[in-house]
């Protein structure tokens, strides 16, 4: 029979959300429910104490720079520029130095460009990163050397002047005073 307002479409199976958690069709979404009296009185309840307002202010500030998501958001606009502003001056032979507050943002940088290139499948545009001494970061250990691996043996100055980098991720080096 044709669709009419006396032949409209009715249910002809019944299959309830409680069903379907049981079934792990779908995930319950109210399981880990936590309102915001709950997780206001569970931040709050530890004795709220005294701190350095300046400290405090550098620490959060270290937080949120360190942030892999900011950095991954930053790295990307960084990239983007590059790519579409001033890859194609001079000659294509343009280059970009990224300043970094420290020598563990420097890391998280390289690390966060290199994941962002590689995923968007990106080929001519390669970073070295440039700090002194080694950084360790959650247990791990990272020099000039393990991080550019491209660089063989060679000088950095004289590699970032060949067509191998782009970009110049830096932490107090190579840095010019006015």
């Amino acid at each position: 029979m044709p669709l009419a307002n006396d032949n409209k479409p009715k249910p002809f199976h019944l299959y309830s959300m409680r069903q379907a958690i049981e079934e792990e069709f779908i995930l319950d979404v109210l399981k880990n429910y936590t309102s915001y009296g709950q997780a206001y009185r569970l931040a709050h309840d530890a004795e709220d104490k005294e701190v350095d307002r300046k400290k405090a202010k550098t620490q959060l500030s270290k937080w949120v720079r360190l942030h892999p998501h900011n950095i991954a958001q930053k790295s990307q606009v960084i990239i983007e520029h590059f790519r579409e502003h001033v890859a194609h001056l001079l000659n294509h032979e343009a280059k970009a130095m990224v300043v970094t507050s420290s020598r563990l943002e420097a890391v998280k940088y390289k690390q966060a460009f290199d994941s962002y290139v590689r995923e968007k499948g990106y080929k001519r545009l390669t970073a070295m990163v440039a700090f002194s001494g080694e950084v360790v970061d959650e247990g791990e250990s990272y020099t000039e050397n393990s991080m550019n691996p491209g660089l063989q043996g060679r000088d950095m100055r004289k590699a970032f002047d060949t067509d191998d980098y782009q970009v110049m991720l830096v932490a107090n080096k190579f840095q010019t005073r006015l």
